[in-house]
């Protein structure tokens, strides 16, 4: 057998033995039970921070003048399209959150970098809320915002450092204490005005905390020798997160007062899959990125995949927006028309409809996408969105 028959059976032995790998993956890899029709929002250069159960978007995006100082905040839904928020200073502003009520919590920051926090609704148009939350002349940043109109962010010290706060109109401003830690940082605040962050107590020691105005700060109650962290709180008081075990496995959490932590799926062959948001329904969103820790496939596997790129165009993709349901990660890419000319990159965003927005690209360029589901999400009542 000559030199190129050689190379060429060989090739074809990795393209089998790749294709037999997929296949025993998928095969043994459950099903999800949701699909989803895209929605292209189209700005190339936004970023989608936010979505609510109405299917409002919002977030910031560049218009103008590049830099910070053409990015300005955005809303967006189904009947008005893409609106730029008019706000009263000038200057790189960004929108973070929006409440069911189409209430829009975020910043403005002036020419010396001052941080002036906003709420803007539909009727009145943005009002500057420094006095009304007691932060004064302080730079501030507003990041969340609920029904109730609570509203959680930081306050920026001297030395630049941000010191979180949440503000509700009975209790005015209340900041979160951290002693003997450089850092609180806040990660979601829920409908029922509970908060969830990470406590750094050491550069690599953290302590998630969850906090209420009745209950004050509690620890979670995590094993011996495991390391989490949490990143969202639903209505019902359930926390999500993640957590390291000794033998470094990450894996998924949810969380209770009552039950404390349960695992509830893992990350498999990946070190950097990372959710942002969850609804009540118990869906995640996130990202997964490759580049940073994920265990290379076996030699000939590459070799099978560097085979497809070669001749059939295959990309292999260093990042990807990813979909977690009944604890079993999914690539979101699977779930939308293979033939639709996207390439979801980050999911940033779900509502209890189990809409999903984020940043992918289309034919090539950025764009922002709002995913709606197309079945039922629990066939066993027939369930719909």
């Amino acid at each position: 057998m000559s030199n190129k028959r050689k190379a060429g059976f060989l090739l074809a032995s990795l393209l089998i033995l790749a294709l037999l790998s997929w296949l025993l993956r998928t095969l043994d890899h459950p099903q999800p039970t949701v699909r989803f029709q895209i929605t292209d929002l189209g700005v190339t250069g936004s970023t989608p921070l936010d979505l609510n159960n109405k299917g409002q978007v919002v977030g910031q995006r560049m218009v103008g003048a590049s830099g910070r100082g053409g990015a300005t905040a955005y809303v967006w839904d189904s009947t008005q399209g893409m609106l730029n928020l008019r706000l009263p200073v000038k200057g790189f502003s960004v929108a973070q959150s929006i409440n069911d009520d189409g209430k829009i919590a975020g910043t403005v920051f002036d020419e010396n970098d001052v941080g002036h926090p906003f709420v803007w609704d539909k009727e009145n148009g943005a009002n500057l809320v420094s006095d009304l939350i007691g932060c004064g002349s302080s730079s501030t940043m507003l990041t969340h915002i609920n029904v109730r109109g609570q509203l959680l962010g930081n306050v920026i010290g001297p030395d630049r450092k941000r010191h979180p706060f949440f503000w509700s109109q009975p209790t005015g401003m209340v900041r979160f204490s951290t002693p003997g830690s450089p850092y609180f940082q806040v990660c979601d605040l829920n409908n029922k005005g509970q908060v969830v962050g990470n406590l750094a107590l050491e550069p690599d020691v953290i302590q998630p905390k969850v906090w209420s105005e009745k209950s004050g700060m509690e620890d979670f109650r995590i094993q011996d020798g495991m390391k989490g962290w949490v990143a969202s709180i639903n209505d019902e008081g359930v926390v999500f997160g993640g957590v390291m075990t000794p033998d470094r496995q990450r894996h998924f959490f949810e969380w209770t007062a009552d039950a404390g932590l349960t695992i509830i799926g893992t990350m498999e062959d990946a070190t950097e899959a990372v959710l942002v948001d969850v609804n009540t329904h118990g869906e995640a969103v996130g990202g997964w990125r490759v580049g940073f820790g994920r265990p290379a496939p076996p030699w000939w596997q590459m070799k099978g995949l560097e085979y497809l790129e070669k001749w059939f165009g295959l990309e292999i993709r260093e990042r990807w927006a990813i979909y977690l349901e009944d604890g079993v990660l999914y690539d979101l890419n699977n779930l939308i028309d293979p033939n639709s000319g996207w390439l979801l990159l980050e999911a940033m965003a779900i509502n209890d409809q189990g809409q999903v927005t984020g940043l992918g690209t289309k034919d090539g360029e950025d764009h922002v996408f709002l995913l709606t589901p197309i079945i039922q999400r629990n066939p066993e009542n027939s369930t719909v969105y």
